[in-house]
């Protein structure tokens, strides 16, 4: 079967030639078929809201197989909202908690990918709007984040990286703004080629990520910063915009009074 081309909510839903039942499916479901409809339906109103350890233990039954695949002990919170879970590769012993957003619509085949041993805190949102968006292994996603990315680019985050609580990671630096004889919301978007963050990265609570950026390995970014430029290995970033302010290696040599190997 061929996929369907990816077209925009706006223009989904401002289509007069489409049905609402054709709408919700492409809108939701990334256009599969009336039998991947009805296994998505039966999952979602036996075991979405369903609480306790029935609730998590239907969906451990359920919801594997409306994913392109799904590890061994992965475990799925209340009120998970999907879109296009077809397009998505959860790993082992994953834990996606409640309230979390997985948005797989893209052109992608597989559009969000998360690796073994990862959390994805509650309220969380990974969206593709064409794009996609990777997580390591030993991921850990704190509550309230958002990954957005958008067509063509890529978010990239590697092993044993710590996100904090209410961070932004933005798949695109925002609209063109050149014209002004149309709305922005009309305009293209400023693609800068996605974010990659590299192994053992620490982003503090409250931090924002730009398109464009490489966050190096070992980095630190503080709470509250926002990231426009990239941050080296080892770095420690700061402020508004953040700027390298510490390299981990030579406070690490000042406390341990020597050197330590590169």
């Amino acid at each position: 079967m061929s996929e369907p081309k990816l077209q925009s909510t706006r223009h989904l839903i401002r289509d007069e030639g489409q049905s609402a039942f054709a709408k919700y499916r492409s809108v939701v479901l990334g256009g599969r078929g009336l039998g991947y409809f009805i296994k998505y339906e039966a999952a979602m109103l036996v075991g979405s809201t369903c609480p306790g350890a029935l609730g998590m233990g239907l969906r451990r039954l359920l919801y594997p197989g409306l994913f392109r695949r799904v590890g061994r002990g992965a475990i799925f919170g209340p009120n998970v909202t999907l879109r296009s879970p077809w397009r998505i590769e959860i790993g082992e012993r994953v834990v996606v908690d409640a309230n979390v957003s997985l948005d797989g619509r893209s052109e992608e085949a597989a559009s969000i990918s998360i690796g073994d041993d990862t959390i994805v805190s509650r309220n969380a949102i990974l969206a593709c709007k064409g794009g996609s968006i990777r997580l390591g292994r030993r991921v850990g996603v704190g509550p309230n984040s958002t990954f957005h990315v958008y067509t063509g680019n890529r978010i990239v985050v590697g092993d044993n990286v710590l996100i904090a609580p209410y961070c932004y990671f933005a798949g695109a630096a925002g609209y063109k703004t050149e014209r002004v004889d149309v709305p922005i919301i009309d305009q293209r978007l400023d693609l800068r080629g996605g974010i990659t963050v590299e192994d053992n990265a620490w982003i503090g609570a409250g931090a924002t990520i730009m398109d464009g950026v490489t966050i190096g390995r070992d980095a630190i970014v503080t709470a509250g910063s926002v990231v426009i430029t990239n941050v080296p290995a080892y770095g420690v970033a700061k402020g508004s915009p953040a700027k390298v302010v510490h390299d981990r290696r030579e406070l690490a040599r000042k406390a341990a009074g020597g050197e330590v190997s590169e």
